[in-house]
């Protein structure tokens, strides 16, 4: 009876842990990265049109800490621009998790540029 018992808790504990699967996450939300992102970005210093979309991709490790950061824009200032600012925020990441163990993975959040 305990032998058949421990088998079944070990299944049990063996399946909660591979079912476990979510995305890096930052802390707060992808709306608060992409406010603390738009909040210190200076205007100034990029170059836009009415169809301007601004990529960022972050590589996150395991321990959750930001490895890479890359941008794609049409225009270069922009890029140097938007690199900059996500370079500045210092904050862990809760790292991904697949099949139950932490795994390195990447984030892209687009950031499409609206004119009133």
């Amino acid at each position: 009876m305990m032998k058949r018992f421990l088998i079944i808790f070990f299944l049990i504990l063996n399946g909660i842990a591979f079912a476990q699967s979510r995305d890096a996450e930052f802390e707060g939300g992808t709306k608060q990265l992409k406010k603390i992102i738009l909040t210190k970005i200076n205007l100034d210093s990029i170059d836009v049109d009415e169809n301007t979309v601004v990529k960022l991709t972050f590589k996150i490790d395991r321990q959750g800490r930001v490895v890479v950061i890359n941008c794609e824009s049409d225009y270069p200032k922009t890029k140097i621009e938007f690199i900059r600012v996500a370079t500045e925020i210092k904050q862990k990441w809760k790292p991904a998790i697949k099949n139950g163990k932490r795994v390195d993975s990447e984030i892209m959040l687009s950031f499409p540029m609206i004119f009133e």
